[in-house]
């Protein structure tokens, strides 16, 4: 008899961890291009390119901020956006890689990329996640363990 897949709910949120990396990188591309010994001119060309990845990044990180992903009994993935709509998902690829969570979902008409990175999550729900992608949906890398 198959079992019924665990309460999973995640409520996802900008990860602080992930912008303070984004924040750090920004800022350590800043410093090398000011200091690597080219010309300020292009220096500054490369500052600006720097600030557009570092603002892409970082709205990237935010964008399902009050969404609510859950793992329905039967196994399929619910995504509710803020407005309370409802989007079935099917889990394509998922990568543990213990402080991050890469899940791949598709619904026929586009696929989400969505981090779930541990500062986000209690540690009993990271713990159920990782345990359920190991033992009940082995893709992307992650099965039973032998």
């Amino acid at each position: 008899m198959p079992r019924s897949a665990p309460a999973i709910a995640l409520d996802l949120a900008p990860s602080r961890t992930l912008r303070a990396a984004i924040v750090a990188a920004g800022v350590l591309a800043g410093i090398g291009a000011l200091t690597c010994g080219v010309p300020l001119s292009f220096a500054y060309v490369v500052l600006v390119l720097a600030g557009v990845l570092v603002a892409r990044a970082w709205r990237t990180a935010g964008r399902f901020a009050g969404h609510r992903l859950a793992l329905m009994p039967d196994g399929a993935w619910t995504l509710r956006t803020p407005q309370g709509d409802d989007r079935q998902l099917d889990l394509r690829a998922a990568t543990d890689l213990g402080f991050l969570f890469a899940l791949t979902f598709g619904d026929g008409r586009q696929r989400l990329h969505v981090p779930v990175v541990a500062d986000t999550i209690d540690a009993d729900t990271a713990r159920r996640l990782r345990v359920w992608l190991r033992d009940a949906h082995a893709i992307g890398g992650i099965g039973p363990r032998q």
